[in-house]
């Protein structure tokens, strides 16, 4: 374990030391860094893996975008208005 002297954010920990049911500071940022470290260990992997699909080409994200653009631009309001008519 390493002593060290930080800012901490008073109301972020006193959320997270709610959250955790705990009144013990060292505990809860202990938990906290614990925790963001196995997420972005476990977010590292998909990210690099994205990225290499990006610069290889075969994500393709326009390609994704055009079923949602077809779906949505097909479906007609349910109340027309003359394209004559002022908005009020």
């Amino acid at each position: 374990m390493t002593r060290m002297n930080i800012d901490i954010d008073e109301e972020a920990l006193a959320e997270l030391m709610e959250l955790l049911e705990t009144d013990d500071r060292d505990k809860a940022v202990n938990l906290a860094v614990q925790a963001t470290a196995v997420r972005v260990r476990l977010a590292k992997p998909a990210q690099r893996e994205l990225a290499e699909l990006f610069a290889s080409g075969a994500l393709d994200l326009e390609a994704l975008e055009q079923p949602w653009r077809q779906r949505h631009s097909s479906r007609t309001p349910a109340h027309s208005t003359d394209s004559t008519e002022s908005l009020p």
